[in-house]
């Protein structure tokens, strides 16, 4: 975790060096890997497209802690981790299901839903000043493997920054298969 740590702090400091308001470059694509540190959460790699590299680097590894987090909240069950991590105004849209900041944590702390272990894939990041969009594909296994052996969901997730933080600001699943 220390060498994620470093590595942004060298991107922030790169990237407030110059003073001048900087001019957007080409789109580009870029992989980005981090450290995997518990057995909930497997997410090693994310792709990033970007103008600008080294602005932008340093958002996405806050925002990819963020995401991070909402599978390990699921995993504790404990509103105050969802409270650090949902934007005032979260939205939670998925198939027969709509809720809103407060009944999305009302229904994760107090549902039947425990994340056992998530598998990231294809997760694609772009940061747009304030405002972030990630696709991203995932595998869930529940903790009661025999309710939930292994779900597949494409999902679209929308950051936002509020006070200075990236904070998840709407949650939409795409797909969803269960074997």
């Amino acid at each position: 975790m220390n060498k994620l740590c470093a590595f942004a702090i060298i991107t922030v400091a790169v990237g407030c060096s110059d003073q001048r308001d900087p001019v957007p470059g080409p789109a580009q694509v870029v992989v980005l890997h981090m450290v995997n540190g518990d057995a909930v959460v497997d997410l090693t790699t994310f792709t990033l497209i970007t103008r600008d590299l080294a602005a932008d680097t340093a958002d996405a590894f806050r925002i990819m802690r963020v995401k991070r987090a909402r599978p390990l909240a699921m995993h504790t069950r404990r509103a105050e981790d969802f409270e650090r991590i949902l934007a005032r105004d979260f939205i939670f849209r998925a198939e027969g299901e709509f809720y809103d900041r407060a009944g999305y944590i009302r229904d994760r702390v107090s549902g039947r839903d425990t994340v056992g272990h998530v598998r990231y894939e294809n997760l694609v990041l772009q940061v747009m000043g304030d405002l972030a969009l990630l696709t991203y594909r995932n595998h869930v296994r529940s903790q009661d493997s025999l309710t939930y052996p292994n779900e597949h969901m494409s999902w679209a997730d929308m950051y936002v920054k509020e006070d200075g933080r990236w904070m998840i600001g709407a949650s939409h699943l795409i797909e969803y298969r269960s074997p």
